[in-house]
This record gives structure tokens, C-alpha cells and sequence, in this order.
């Protein structure tokens, strides 16, 4: 359903349209107004203050308003707040740094900006010194406000980083944004957050639905009187710069104008007319008349106008200034605060329409978050697909004694759960497959100290979510290889470049993480490039690493756009693979996609096929996947699977690096491949197992044996982890055997059932070049170990996988908590060197005040 856009911009419409912004110019005249509002009494008092704003610029571009050669300088330290406040009123009179009197001034406001922003995996941090969330919110619309009024491409990156970070550092608990880290969220902080968003949305760049979604929940935390009246951080600390804030948010996220709350609110301070000494506070009310339109707007624009005129130096070096001396916020604002809140004071009236009276052809707001209903817990967020996954549950062994599966080392579902940990969501349950939440981390397990490709370690302890079960262990190593020694590479980068790949943690981040692979590559490495969008094509053919530069500048020159045919990029991938074969090498096509192929081959089934196909022409396949909404995750994990290779999600920068340079030789150098584990289950000692994950990776028994039945692979350095929980079975409680049958006779037990063995650990694999499997066999014994004597790494592996029980709403959870949770991770830490096993208690902390549930 339709409705009334939210606060149209003027100048962003026009420009959105193709036609020239609206512009205040030397002649002093803005647009007319079409009988919505009238021109200035003076005309000339919006340039007299444009033109006393542009003399106070830096040479370095920026604006301070601690002062330069003007009087009364106020405290505020932030040069980067100060120069997107003093950005405003220049666009605000469609002053652009395309067009325009002041259009070198604009560019070198706009440069500055972009030289302060501090880039983080969370986006473009411009909160400047004093890490203040108020100057980013109004940097980030300052950047929006340029982009959409010029369509300038070098600016479309930068803004939507901004606007990603506004994203990132939303309170997940409340929906607010905190002026610093550490405090409260408020009300006018959160608001310039939202008009940022607000003209990011109607400049077409990519605004979190549910960022929006939770909004309703903060202003429902601080209302007062039935939500005509607000608080800054809560309902008792009411005042009119507050309210006016919320309700101007309310407007945004869809309440009517006839709404009884917002009428109310209105009421109480309109009638008092503006206050003449509260910048901020009338810029607010301002806004909030224009914007709906009130009955008391006219008289109130008038007063307002008036004033400021009058206000305004007329001569001397201030000209075209205001200060008033005992306004709020005077000795930390000071002259530039009040002369730039009060210039779009006077610019409301022209480049605000009212929100219900103009109906805009834009799409609507993200969602309409009117209702204020709450987020379901787990949910598919767009038009994301996870395979439905049917947790394993207990069975016996005198029914079941082996379970088969094929290994797993990826990795994916952990960082995109991260993803949207993040964003302020529960991932959906699907897109939890334990094993990879498990396998994300590396284990202090010892490599091998033979000529086999990977050393295997088990331990049992007891079950730290139920007491009377038992955790067993199942560890591999794989050998380590060290740059020097890794045999020389022929890769070949799959990349999609369709208009899916078009958002900031999409296209970007590809580029960035296929870089970092390059410049970790040596010079006996090659390189070749294949996108794909409507067409593929080779973009480079298969060049020596010695050329890096080549290598980089293709990536670098990478655009998006265009349906997706992944099927023909495949195919064109492998085939310059294979005409480059590195007979002693490695030899793997990366791709790197969001798995929306919509054009020649789509279908799942006919993908996975061609990947088969392609498979077992000595081409390994590594995939990475990026991007949210649409992505497709069932399907990445299958080409994986079916290509010989290893799956990953690629949410951060870091997360490329950790993949890229850090597990660099794992990633492309596989040492082991079909790798399958069959344990086989004592009756006499184990009444009841389950396996911990791997539901889409478990296999028939018979397959084990079967060395056409492919399985997974492990790569350099790689560590390998299962869980199996296990109910031990008592000597004398015959409960857990088969009754008697009349047509055959139950299983009897051999002399080694009477042993102290818990199970026999089987594992087949083969040489990465072989078609033939070896067999390694390791009989494991329960000792009857606490769980206080449990090693470190059980511990945490513990931890995780309860994490993902949780996530999961697994049913064998059992007393699983947030709070155990963390307990086990933090008593399993152990040596972090890099921060990863701090970063799942940081997100298990995340995710507990997401769930709702106390600490």
C-alpha cells in the first residue's frame, strides 16, 4: 500500500527528476512556493548569510566552531560537526559542488568530509574527534542530500559507507542512537539519525528495513502523555526540542496528521510561538508544522521569519550573521551554530513540502513501522533462502551403531549469522548449521608428525548442559604447508558483477577481498578474471602474479550491473582453469557472488549438476558469498560441496583477511579430499548418541565405503571439529535393547563390546590427485573424565555449539543459556591472538539482548 512520502526534499526531488535543483543565488530569491509559503521580507537574507558562511572556511575545507576570524567562537571542538552543519545551508539553497555560486566552497566542505572518514568494517565512521554520534548523523545527510541532488558517482560510495554505519551503531536493545559510546541513547541524536536515512532512501541508496523497524520501540520508551510529549533519554526529562524531534520522527515512520498524539504534542508548544533563544528546539518545531501542515504554521513562519530578519547583522565584519548572547547552547554553539540553524530556519519553507499534502513517486520508506509490532525472534529476512535443516536426534546403537558423515570446513553460516547479530536481528534458524559456527574457530590440535595428511584427536568428557550425558570430541588437523613451500597456483576469480552486486557490502567488498588475495599471492602464482552478468566474459586472461599491477587495475575497473547468468560464467571459468592446468599445482576457481543467478542456468539442481561435472576435471571451487536480502545461501553451500571445495561468507573486511591472508594456504591448497568419519557405537558403553550438527552432510553407511560417493575436503593447517553427545549406558538397565523378535534374533555382543571402548573412530580420505580411498581406524575409550578436566578447546567448542543450539531453538539444548555460554567460551579462551574467541562473547552478550532475555 501506498502512502504520503515522508519528508520530501525539494532539491532531492527535483534532481532525482533530472531537472536543475532549486537555487538561492546572488539575486537572493528562492523558488516560488506555490501559495505553500511566501519569499522572505528581505530577500537578500539568506546570500548575505551564505556569503558570511563561505568566508569563514578553512583552507583545508572545513568550518570549526571554535572560530577563525569571526566574533563570538563557541567551545564545541568537533571541526567535522561544524563543517556538516555549515554544509546544510548551501544545499539547503540547492547549492551544490557541481552547481552553483558557492560550488567550489560546497566541493571543498564535501572533500574535507571525505578525508575525515574512518573507514571500519561496520562502514564510514564520521563522528569526528570527540566520537560524537550527532556530527555523523548530520555528515551522513549532508552526503546524501549531494549525491542525490547531483547523482555524482564518486560521492555514491562514500554515502552509503555513512549511512552503513548510522546501520552498525544502532542500540539493538532500544532502536536509539547514543550520543557517545557508553551513554544512553537520545531522542534529537536518534532523530538526525533518521533524516539521514530519510534522504539516503530518496537518493536511492540502501536503507536497513529493520534499522527502521525498531525506531518505534525507542520513542515508545521515552513518550510521555500518551506520546504527544518526549524525553531526551527518558519519559521524565520532557522538553520541547525533544518532543518536537520524536514527533517529527513519528511523521517519518507514518503516523497521520490527524493523529491525536501528534495533534496534542503540536498544540503545547505551537501556542507558546517560537522561542527566539533555542535554535535547535525552533529548527525542530519548524519542521514539524511545515511538515504536517498545521493550521498554526503560517503564523508561526511568520513570527519566526521576522525575527530572524531583524535578528540578522546587517554590517560590518559579521554581516549576514546572527549570535544572540543568551540563546541556549551560546558559549559552546556560538556564532556558527546560530547562524547556520537559524539560515535553514529560514530555508524550511521552500525545501521541506509538507509530508500529506504532496504524494511522491518515490518507493515508500523502507517499511512502515507505524504499527510498532514487534520483531519475531527468527524470521527470513527478504528474499534469503536457507535449506530447511532437520536436527539429528539420539539414536541407539543396538538399532543404529554407526553414524556416517562427510567433514565440513566451512565456515559461512557463523560470519553471516555475525551479519545479522550485527544489524540487530536473530538470524533465521535455518541459517545455523552448527558445525560451521564450530569449525569458524581453530583448535590447539598438534599436526601430524607422519606422512599422513592430517593427525586426529578425540577426548570425552562429561556434558556441560546435562550433567548425566557425555560430550565427546572428534578433532583433525591438517598438515601445514608454509607460503614458501605451497605449490604454484592457477586461479581463476568467478566474479558476478550483476545489479544484485550493486549494494556497498557487495561488489566492494569482492573487489577489496580479491586484492588482498593478490598481493598475498608470489610471482609463480597466475590470475585470470571471468564476470559474469547478463554475459560473461574474460576481463583478464590467465596472468603471472610477477604482474601484479595488471591483476589489480582489472579488479579495480569491475562495475555492476545486469541480470545474472552464473551458468555461462562457470563454464567459461573452468575452461580457462583447465587450459592454464597447473600439472603439480593448485588449480581452483574462486567464486564470488550473492547466488542470485536469474539468467541461463538458475535452477539449483541444474547448477549443482554443471558444478559436478566440472568437478572432476582436477579444478577445485572455493566460494564466497557477500550481501544480505537476497541472498542465497542453500545454493552456495551446494556448488561448494559439489565443486571439491570449502564455502565461506565474506561480511567484513576482516573477515577477507582471516580467509584470505591469514588461512591463505587452507583456503587454496587442499591436502585431503572425500574426507568421511564412521563412528561406530558400543552398545555395552553408549545407550544413546548424537551427532551436533552436519544435518545436510550425514550419509548412508554403505556410502563409506563407496569411493564414488563424494565428500568433503580438508585444506592446509585446516582443523576439523565434531561434537557427538552421548547418554552412557548402565551395565545392569537392559531398557535400551531390542525386544525379542519372532523373525530374527537380536544383536549379540562381541568380546570387544566388554572393553572400556566408547566407540571405534574410521575415517576414509584420498590424495588430492587419487580416485582411491585409505582407511584409518582409532578405538576411543571413556575415561570418565569431569567436565572440570575438560581441555580448554572442549570447552569452547562446547560453547559455540550450544551458541548455535540456542540460535537454533535447538530441542536437545537441554540447560544451554546465554549465560553458560559465555562462561564456557570465557573459560576456553585460551590464547586469542587475533580476537576471534573474544568476538563470540561478544556476539553470544548481543544476541541475549536481542532474544530479550536478562544477562
Amino acid at each position: 500500500m501506498r502512502r504520503a512520502s515522508l519528508i520530501l526534499v525539494v532539491t532531492v526531488t527535483l534532481a532525482l527528476n533530472g531537472h536543475t535543483a532549486p537555487s538561492v543565488g546572488d539575486d537572493g530569491k528562492p523558488p516560488a512556493a506555490g501559495g505553500i509559503g511566501r519569499t522572505p521580507p528581505e530577500p537578500l537574507a539568506v546570500p548575505k548569510s551564505l556569503k558570511w558562511l563561505a568566508k569563514q572556511q578553512a583552507a583545508d575545507g572545513s568550518w570549526s566552531f571554535t572560530g577563525g576570524d569571526f566574533a563570538n567562537p563557541g567551545t564545541i571542538k568537533s571541526k567535522t560537526g561544524a563543517t556538516a552543519l555549515a554544509l546544510q545551508p548551501f544545499l539547503g539553497a540547492g547549492q551544490t559542488h557541481k552547481d552553483g555560486t558557492y560550488k567550489s566552497t560546497v566541493k571543498k566542505g564535501l572533500d574535507y568530509l571525505l578525508r575525515k572518514m574512518k573507514q571500519t568494517p561496520q562502514g564510514a565512521d564520521l563522528r569526528g574527534d570527540g566520537d560524537e554520534m550527532i556530527w555523523h548523523g548530520m555528515a551522513a545527510w549532508a552526503l546524501c542530500e549531494a549525491f542525490a541532488m547531483t547523482r555524482d558517482k564518486a560521492l555514491e560510495q562514500a554515502a552509503q559507507d555513512a549511512v552503513d554505519f548510522i546501520h552498525a551503531t544502532q542500540d539493538p536493545a532500544t532502536g536509539g542512537w547514543s550520543p557517545t559510546v557508553g551513554a544512553k541513547p537520545c531522542t534529537t541524536v536518534t532523530a538526525w539519525q533518521l533524516m539521514a536515512l530519510q534522504s539516503a532512501h530518496m537518493a536511492y541508496l540502501e536503507v536497513s528495513p529493520d534499522v527502521v523497524r525498531r525506531l518505534p520501540g525507542f520513542f515508545n520508551s521515552v513518550q510521555a502523555d500518551d506520546g504527544a510529549r518526549y524525553g531526551e533519554t527518558a519519559p521524565d526529562d520532557v522538553s520541547d526540542t525533544a518532543s518536537a524531534a520524536a514527533l517529527l520522527c513519528r511523521m517519518y515512520l507514518g503516523w497521520k496528521r490527524d493523529d491525536p498524539a501528534l495533534q496534542r504534542g503540536v498544540a503545547q508548544w505551537s501556542g507558546r510561538g517560537p522561542s527566539k533563544m533555542n535554535v535547535s528546539r525552533d529548527y525542530f518545531c519548524h519542521l514539524v508544522l511545515r511538515l504536517c501542515e498545521s493550521t498554526a504554521w503560517r503564523e508561526w513562519n511568520g513570527v519566526m521569519r521576522e525575527h530572524l530578519v531583524n535578528a540578522q547583522v546587517v554590517d560590518g565584519d559579521e554581516s549576514g550573521s546572527w549570535f544572540n548572547p543568551n540563546g541556549v547552547h551560546a558559549e559552546d554553539g556560538g556564532r556558527l551554530y546560530q547562524t547556520a540553524f537559524n539560515i535553514m530556519l529560514l530555508e524550511v519553507y521552500y525545501r521541506h513540502l509538507p509530508i500529506y499534502r504532496a504524494q511522491s513517486d518515490e518507493d515508500d520508506f523502507p517499511v512502515d513501522a507505524a504499527d510498532d509490532k514487534p520483531l519475531p525472534s527468527h524470521r527470513q529476512f527478504g528474499t534469503e533462502s536457507y535449506d530447511r535443516i532437520d536436527e539429528n536426534a539420539f539414536r541407539r546403537p543396538w538399532q543404529d551403531p554407526l553414524s556416517t558423515f562427510s567433514i565440513d570446513v566451512d565456515t559461512a553460516s557463523y560470519a553471516n549469522a555475525r551479519r545479522f547479530l550485527e544489524r540487530g536481528d536473530l538470524p533465521p534458524a535455518d541459517s545455523v548449521r552448527i558445525e560451521e559456527f564450530i569449525n569458524y574457530f581453530s583448535y590447539d590440535y598438534a599436526p601430524p608428525t607422519d606422512e599422513a595428511p592430517f593427525a586426529t584427536h578425540v577426548e570425552i568428557a562429561a556434558c556441560p548442559w546435562n550433567k548425566q550425558h557425555r560430550l565427546a570430541r572428534i578433532g583433525i588437523k591438517g598438515r601445514e604447508i608454509s607460503r614458501d613451500r605451497r605449490p604454484p597456483a592457477n586461479l581463476v576469480f568467478l566474479l558476478d558483477v550483476s545489479g544484485s552486486m550493486t549494494a556497498a557490502n557487495k561488489l566492494p567488498y569482492v573487489k577489496t577481498a580479491m586484492k588482498m588475495l593478490v598481493q598475498n599471492l608470489t610471482a609463480d602464482d597466475r590470475v585470470a578474471i571471468v564476470v559474469y552478468a547478463g554475459a560473461s566474459g574474460l576481463v583478464l586472461s590467465s596472468t603471472p602474479c610477477s604482474n601484479k599491477r595488471a591483476i589489480l587495475e582489472a579488479i579495480e575497473r569491475l562495475k555492476a550491473g545486469g541480470m545474472t547468468n552464473g551458468g555461462e560464467g562457470i563454464q567459461l571459468a573452468y575452461r580457462v582453469a583447465t587450459e592454464n592446468f597447473a600439472p603439480d599445482g593448485v588449480n581452483r576457481v574462486v567464486l564470488c557472488t550473492d547466488g542470485d543467478f536469474n539468467v541461463g542456468v538458475t535452477s539449483q539442481g541444474a547448477l549443482t549438476q554443471l558444478i559436478e561435472e566440472k568437478a572432476d576435471s582436477g579444478v577445485f571451487l572455493t566460494v564466497f558469498g557477500f550481501g544480505m536480502d537476497n541472498y542465497k545461501d542453500s545454493l552456495l553451500e551446494k556448488l561448494a560441496d559439489r565443486g571439491n571445495g570449502n564455502y565461506g561468507y565474506i561480511d567484513t573486511i576482516q573477515e577477507a583477511h582471516k580467509m584470505l591472508v591469514e588461512q591463505l594456504s587452507g583456503t587454496l591448497v587442499t591436502i585431503a579430499k572425500d574426507v568421511k568419519i564412521q563412528v561406530e557405537f558400543n552398545p555395552a558403553r553408549v545407550s544413546a548418541y548424537r551427532l551436533i550438527g552436519y544435518e545436510n552432510r550425514t550419509m548412508a553407511a554403505k556410502d563409506f565405503a563407496d569411493d564414488k560417493k563424494d565428500a568433503g575436503e580438508i585444506g592446509a593447517g585446516h582443523t576439523v571439529t565434531a561434537l557427538y553427545e552421548l547418554v552412557a549406558a548402565e551395565k545392569e538397565d537392559q531398557r535400551s535393547r531390542p525386544v525379542p523378535l519372532r523373525f530374527q534374533r537380536p544383536a549379540r555382543l562381541t568380546k570387544a563390546a566388554r572393553g572400556d571402548e566408547a566407540f571405534e573412530l574410521k575415517l576414509r580420505y584420498k590424495d588430492p590427485d587419487s580416485d582411491t580411498s585409505r582407511l584409518l581406524l582409532f578405538p576411543v575409550a571413556d575415561s570418565d573424565r569431569p567436565w572440570s578436566d575438560a581441555s580448554p578447546d572442549l570447552q569452547f567448542a562446547a560453547a559455540v555449539a550450544g551458541f548455535g543450539m540456542l540460535l537454533h531453538d535447538s530441542l536437545h539444548k537441554g540447560n544451554t543459556t546465554f549465560k553458560m555460554v559465555v562462561e564456557l567460551a570465557n573459560a576456553g579462551k585460551g590464547d586469542d591472538p587475533h580476537g576471534y574467541r573474544s568476538e563470540l562473547v561478544r556476539l553470544v552478550n548481543l544476541a541475549q539482548a536481542l532474544a530479550g532475555n536478562p544477562p
